[in-house]
C-alpha cells in the first residue's frame, strides 16, 4: 500500500508538469502567432500607404477614403503596389489596385482586420469580386490619426478625398476585450511619400495635353488651384460632401 501510495504521489507530480509544461507551450504558440500576425498587419499598412497614388485628373477613381466615426477605423487608397506584397501574384502586372483595410466579425464573433485588393481598371466592374485576406483577430482597436498641414496637429477626422495626407498614424490594438483591455498595442507613423499629381502634369505631352507652367514643381499635396479653405471653395471635397465614401 505504501508503495502504491508513492507511486500515485510521483504519477500525480509527472502529470502536473506535463500539463504546465503543455499550458505553456501553448500560451507561448499563441503569443508568437499573435506577434507575427501583428507584424504582417502593419507591415501590409504601412507598405501599402507609402505605394498610395493620387491623379488629380481622376479623382473619381483615386479617392483616399477614411472612416473614424465608428468603433474601428477604415481606410482605402490606390496603390502601385510591388511583386512582394502579399497575393500580388494573383493579379498579374495589374500592380495599381484599391487597397481597403477595415475590422469585420468572424463566424465566431471574434473580431478582424481584413484587407481587400482591386485592381482599379477592373473597379467598376460590379461581376469581379475583390479579392480578401484576414491579417489579424482579435482586433480590440483599429484608429486611425491624420496631421494637419494648417493645425500642425494630429486629427482623427480626415475630410478630404482629394488628398493625401503627409503623415498618417495606425494604432493596432489585440485582445478579446475594448480598446481598454487591449493585450498588445502597436502604433506607426507612416510618413506618405507620394503627392496629388496635378492634371497639368498628367496630360502633358498628350493629345490637348499642357505643358506645366514655369515654377511647378509638385511639391505640394495640392494640385493648382484646389483650395483648403472652407466648404465651397474651389475644389473643396470630402467624405461628407461629394465624397465617394467606403468603397466594398
Amino acid at each position: 500500500m505504501i508503495a502504491i501510495t508513492i507511486l500515485g504521489a510521483v504519477l500525480t507530480a509527472i502529470y502536473s508538469s506535463w500539463s504546465a509544461i503543455v499550458r505553456a507551450a501553448k500560451v507561448g504558440l499563441d503569443s508568437a502567432a499573435r506577434m507575427q500576425r501583428t507584424r504582417m498587419a502593419m507591415r501590409c499598412l504601412v507598405d501599402s500607404l507609402m505605394c498610395a497614388q493620387m491623379f488629380g485628373a481622376n479623382w473619381d477613381f483615386y479617392s483616399f477614403d477614411a472612416d473614424t466615426s465608428s468603433d474601428f477605423g477604415f481606410l482605402s487608397f490606390v496603390a502601385r503596389l510591388p511583386v512582394s506584397f502579399p497575393e500580388s501574384g494573383l493579379f498579374g502586372d495589374q500592380v495599381l489596385r484599391r487597397v481597403t483595410f477595415q475590422v469585420e466579425n468572424s463566424q465566431d464573433g471574434r473580431n478582424q482586420l481584413v484587407m481587400y485588393q482591386m485592381p482599379l481598371l477592373a473597379e467598376t466592374n460590379s461581376m469581379q469580386k475583390p479579392f480578401q485576406i484576414v491579417l489579424a483577430r482579435d482586433i480590440s482597436q483599429f484608429t486611425l490619426d491624420f496631421w494637419g498641414s494648417q493645425t500642425n496637429d494630429w486629427s482623427s477626422e480626415w475630410r478630404f478625398t482629394n488628398q493625401i495626407p503627409k503623415l498618417v498614424r495606425v494604432t493596432l490594438g489585440y485582445g478579446k476585450g475594448y480598446a481598454s483591455e487591449s493585450d498588445d498595442i502597436c502604433t506607426r507613423v507612416v510618413a506618405m511619400s507620394s503627392i496629388v499629381v496635378p492634371p497639368a502634369y498628367q496630360n502633358a505631352g498628350g493629345p490637348g495635353g499642357n505643358v506645366p507652367p514655369p515654377g511647378m514643381t509638385g511639391g505640394s499635396n495640392l494640385p493648382p488651384g484646389i483650395a483648403t479653405g472652407p466648404p465651397g471653395s474651389r475644389g473643396f471635397r470630402d467624405s461628407q460632401s461629394g465624397g465617394s465614401g467606403r468603397v466594398r
